[in-house]
Parts: structure tokens; C-alpha cells; sequence
């Protein structure tokens, strides 16, 4: 929820600060009536992080909220759910209330590059540069209406291998994942931007995820430890 909307409904509501979600991705899984177009909430995801701000909101405020997001409906477009987010300001664990769609969509709807930017704003406000980069790599693809699918890609987890084999940066994946590959070069694609690296296989990382090394992550542009979503 924008901190415009927090702040309007509960003028009463004091910033904690900014929080990390871990284990949570954004969703559009709901098509607004009003504009058309897709508004966010988060679902579940392992290795998946959703950032946001904190804030402590008076109980006589809440129902402000409540209709806000449609909870008070006789068929609610929003519920709300209790999670576990990481305070920055206090550096601890704190139990938040979020919402999250009652019924969504089996196909997620495309947001308006309007309603990016007002999160993108929010990100830089908080000093969240990676993810703000994330949510600026979402808005383009919102708009590029001719643009094709995109393609499923891996959960990428950082590797402390710095030598590149034969001269080749270094991804690893689980064998399972990719089943059988005789090849032992693979093409990998990061925000339009594609090199060539050397594919090995270990079975200590997990399935549907790959470790890249630094020097390519680098030379991707890869911005933080967390994957966005």
C-alpha cells in the first residue's frame, strides 16, 4: 500500500521505518475496477524478498484501512494477513498485517506504468536502489506492449568462486533442474544483457536456482544479494 494512502486514511499512523519481507514476491493478481489495470499484492515465493516501509497504525484508525482496501465489502476484494517482516530501524523480527487478494486472478494482470512509478518513487524515497532497479525493469516491460512473454528464468544465488573456468565466468545448477545437458557453456541474460558462461552442475544447490559467480554478476549489472520479486 503506497505511504500516501497509509497516511490519508490513518493521519494518525507513526513511521517505524523500512522493513524487509523475506520468502515473498509482488503479485498482480487482481484487475483494478477503476483503472483496468493490475494492483499489487504478495504471495508467498521461497528465496524471493518484497521491500516496503513500517508503520504503527492506532486500532480507532484501522477500519479507514479496512474500507480503503475493500476488506468491509460483502464480498471482499482484499483480507488481511499477519507476517513476519526484518525492521531496519530496530534491527528485529516485528509481526505486520498486510493484504493480500481474497481471489485472485489465475493469470496476473498487467499494472499501469502510473502505478510503478508511484512504488518506484516510494523505493528511491527509502534509499532502496537495487530495488528500485527491479521495479524500473517492471515498468518497462509493462509498456512494451509488443513485447514477447517472458521467458521462466532461475532463482540466482551468489557463489564465492572467482576463477573463471577456461576462461569463462561460472554458473552452477543442480542437475535436476536442467536434467541432461551435454553442453558445458551456457547463455545467461540479465536486463539486456547477455554473455557466455561455463555450466557445472553440483548437487548442493537447490532445484530452480542457480550460483553465479561475482565477476559475472558484476558484469551483468546485478545489484545486491536478494532476488525481487
Amino acid at each position: 500500500m503506497p505511504a500516501l494512502a497509509v497516511t490519508t486514511r490513518a493521519p494518525s499512523a507513526s513511521l517505524v521505518g523500512k522493513a524487509r519481507l523475506p520468502e515473498h514476491r509482488i503479485r498482480f493478481g487482481r484487475r483494478s475496477k477503476r483503472t483496468g489495470t493490475g494492483v499489487a499484492d504478495i504471495v508467498a515465493a521461497p528465496g524471493f524478498t518484497v521491500m516496503g516501509v513500517l508503520y504503527e497504525i492506532p486500532e480507532k484508525e484501522w477500519k479507514g484501512l479496512l474500507r480503503k482496501e475493500g476488506a468491509l465489502m460483502k464480498q471482499p476484494a482484499y483480507r488481511t494477513v499477519e507476517l513476519t517482516v526484518y525492521s531496519f530501524t530496530d534491527r528485529k523480527s516485528r509481526i505486520a498485517t498486510s493484504f493480500v487478494v481474497v481471489s485472485p486472478s489465475d493469470i496476473e494482470q498487467i499494472p499501469s506504468a502510473e502505478y510503478l512509478s508511484a512504488m518506484i518513487t516510494q523505493a528511491d524515497n527509502l534509499e532502496f536502489p537495487a530495488y528500485a532497479i527491479f521495479l524500473r525493469w517492471l515498468r518497462r516491460r509493462a509498456v512494451e506492449a509488443d513485447a514477447p512473454p517472458l521467458r521462466e528464468g532461475l532463482l540466482v544465488c551468489g557463489t564465492n568462486v572467482r576463477n573463471r573456468p577456461g576462461g569463462h565466468y561460472l554458473v552452477r545448477v543442480n542437475p535436476m533442474t536442467l536434467g541432461k545437458v551435454k553442453s558445458k557453456l551456457v547463455t545467461v541474460e540479465f536486463n539486456g544483457r547477455v554473455t557466455v558462461a561455463a555450466l557445472d552442475t553440483a548437487e548442493e544447490v537447490p532445484e530452480h536456482s542457480c550460483e553465479i559467480d561475482q565477476n559475472l554478476r558484476h558484469a551483468l549489472g546485478m545489484v545486491g544479494q536478494n532476488c525481487y520479486g
